[in-house]
């Protein structure tokens, strides 16, 4: 019965998303040391930063949907319309770019994946989904977002699964 339901999906979708952009950051690590020439080190402590720092505004997040936009669902698409700005804005980063700016820049787009990831599974209860049906259908996005795991960057798809 739950399979059937098209929120199911798009709560399924939508976390599928939310983790892909938050787990996208972790990209910037080569993208700082191979592209724009910043040290490993360097790279690392921003990662450290980025990735663990900044979970400190995921609460921020729920402020920013329960007091701003007035629903998950409306903040997260905001977040996700922001998070797809600024992950373009890197692919046209000046190639004499500091490293240090780019390192900074870097932070932007990981602040708003955590402030976004915070938030992502509290969808499942706005979709109108029943009480005594919200962790199945937290299992079924959960497993949801690991095909992603079945094709590689290029888009063909893996012969060892995951």
């Amino acid at each position: 019965k739950l399979l059937k339901m098209p929120v199911v999906w798009v709560v399924a979708l939508t976390i599928f998303c939310g983790y892909g952009y938050y787990t996208s950051t972790s990209y910037f690590n080569p993208f700082l040391t191979e592209v724009i020439g910043v040290s490993p080190e360097s790279s690392g402590l921003i990662s450290i930063i980025r990735n663990y720092l900044l979970l400190l505004l995921a609460p921020v997040g729920g402020i920013l949907a329960d007091k701003v936009f007035k629903s998950t669902c409306k903040w997260l698409m905001t977040a996700f319309l922001i998070l797809a700005a600024l992950f373009g804005i890197v692919m046209i980063l000046p190639s004499d770019i500091s490293p240090m700016a780019a390192s900074l820049y870097t932070l932007i787009p990981g602040a708003f994946a955590m402030m976004m990831y915070g938030v992502v599974f509290s969808t499942v209860s706005e979709a109108g989904i029943p009480r005594m049906m919200m962790g199945t259908t937290i299992g079924i996005a959960s497993r949801f977002h690991l095909f992603r795991y079945f094709w590689k960057m290029d888009g063909s798809a893996r012969s060892s699964g995951i």
